[in-house]
């Protein structure tokens, strides 16, 4: 009887502990060109930084304030195509004095960046595949996700080697899909 129940308690302690753990997985890709389009980012790293408030790092509002301006840029730029370079900015909702706080906040995101992995705060990381899949299992949790492209930069201090995207997720269920396409190359205004 009593070798039972320290079976049952075994047991219980093993589909509690698989409870608490999340399988992510998703795709990176990049796009390469209107004639291709999306291509795996092979070597793609997905680094997984757990959150705490003990942390100052990484600063979130500066992240998403860097993305959303990078992201305007770019349109921009695509747009630049087929506009002036006035007509352009205004359909993407780009000044062209964003770039100046772009570089400053690349140079700034550069360091932190570096704080991060010199701190040993990545807990986890996996790489993507052939196919632009990458899959890990995490404990439950909040997360920042950092994904490091293996094919695009931009002309900035922060992505000047290879582009780079951060999220917060919290990871509270079984399974999550985190993917990002890394968007078209930058040709400048």
């Amino acid at each position: 009887m009593k070798k039972l129940f320290i079976l049952c308690v075994v047991a219980l302690i093993g589909l509690t502990a698989n409870a608490q753990q999340c399988k992510v997985q998703g795709v990176v890709q990049y796009y390469h060109n209107e004639y291709i389009g999306h291509r795996a980012d092979l070597g793609a790293e997905v680094m997984f930084i757990k959150y705490s408030s003990t942390y100052k790092i990484p600063n979130r509002q500066k992240w998403e304030t860097y993305q959303d301006l990078v992201e305007k840029w770019i349109k921009a730029a695509y747009y630049h195509k087929y506009f002036g370079t006035v007509e352009a900015c205004e359909n993407a909702g780009f000044k062209l004095e964003d770039k100046e706080t772009i570089q400053a906040l690349g140079l700034e995101l550069a360091v932190e960046k570096n704080d991060i992995i010199e701190k040993g705060l990545v807990k986890y990381t996996t790489l993507v595949d052939g196919s632009g899949m990458y899959n890990i299992t995490l404990p439950y949790g909040i997360y920042y996700v950092l994904i490091k492209s293996k094919n695009r930069d931009l002309p900035t201090v922060l992505e000047y080697e290879n582009r780079y995207h951060m999220v917060r997720v919290d990871l509270k269920s079984p399974t999550a899909v985190i993917s990002f396409d890394f968007d078209i190359p930058l040709t400048d205004l």
